[in-house]
């Protein structure tokens, strides 16, 4: 995009190439929701029972179908202060990663519980009513939002970490390189 893109061109431009990643995803599963949607506070609806999701950040994005509700997230790794840290994850949060790095829980629980928050609709005004309660191999956590507890997967890439909610679903995740269409 180089420096000359910034501000609402730049987010303009980053959406964009999160619908060509959605459209890719659409043409690997076989389905594409037609239309992208929006409801009154800019969440995804599904279209034709196919519902979708789209991430973005300057250097990555993301996007999703599936047949059921679904959310996903990226962001860059990257150091996290004590404050911000203990703002995501609660201690007991932070107990279901073990001896995993911190950054490495911290991206993982904070891109999962947006992942989730997503598949329901809900903002990120959401986030302190999703807990961790289980991270049960490196590539996999479980959260409760208000007593539904979801599965999502985790997939590293170029310094990233891309986290969907995986509910009734395999995930094939896939890197792909789109220039401008």
């Amino acid at each position: 995009m180089g420096t000359l893109c910034k501000g609402r061109p730049r987010v303009k431009a980053l959406g964009d190439y999160a619908r060509q990643s959605l459209r890719i995803s659409g043409e690997r599963s076989g389905f594409y929701p037609g239309m992208l949607l929006k409801g009154t506070a800019g969440e995804p609806l599904p279209c034709g029972g196919v519902h979708w999701s789209i991430s973005h950040k300057p250097e990555c994005v993301a996007g999703v179908v599936s047949h059921v509700p679904g959310g996903i997230d990226i962001e860059r790794v990257k150091p996290v202060s004590d404050n911000l840290f203990n703002k995501i994850l609660a201690p007991e949060e932070a107990a279901c990663f073990g001896e995993s790095d911190r950054v490495e829980a911290f991206f993982k629980t904070f891109t999962a519980k947006e992942a989730v928050l997503k598949t329901h609709g809900v903002g990120l005004a959401g986030l302190s009513r999703v807990r961790v309660v289980a991270a049960p191999t490196p590539l996999v956590t479980r959260l409760d939002y208000q007593g539904d507890v979801c599965t999502v997967a985790h997939f590293w890439v170029d310094g990233h970490i891309a986290s969907v909610v995986r509910e009734g679903v395999d995930v094939v995740w896939e890197c792909v390189h789109v220039s401008p269409s």
